[in-house]
């Protein structure tokens, strides 16, 4: 009787969780863009992490540049750059601002990058896509 008891239990949760695995998987499933950013799209850096794909060209070079006022958190500042290297492809990363066709700022002034700016474009709070002129 008790085994009888333990086998109609794990059927029932075999069966509740399928369901919710079907339910899962019928349903609309997350956008390219979450998939590829996870939480990052979601959160304060969504609409500027899109803007960049539509306004950098696919064939530029761009820099990044992070700054500390208002103080970032230590985990932004290192993961920027490398998101936006996968995230920008197939556009070339530089660390060289002066060789780049744009410097994306997030937190740092554009006046203060050493470089003739021809565009300076604000895509969300405290975040620039900076066009160099050459």
């Amino acid at each position: 009787m008790l085994a009888l008891a333990g086998v109609a239990l794990q059927a029932k949760y075999t069966f509740e969780t399928t369901r919710d695995s079907l339910r899962a998987l019928s349903g609309p499933g997350p956008t390219r863009s979450q998939r590829e950013l996870g939480a990052v799209i979601d959160g304060r850096l969504a609409q500027p992490m899109l803007a960049l794909r539509r306004v950098i060209p696919r064939e530029a070079t761009f820099a990044v540049r992070v700054g500390l006022e208002p103080p970032v958190d230590s985990s932004l500042l290192e993961a920027i750059p490398p998101l936006l290297k996968y995230w920008l492809l197939p556009r070339r990363y530089t660390d060289d601002a002066h060789a780049a066709d744009w410097v994306i700022t997030f937190h740092h002034p554009s006046d203060t990058l050493g470089v003739t700016i021809r565009r300076d474009i604000a895509l969300g709070p405290d975040v620039h896509a900076v066009e160099v002129a050459r």
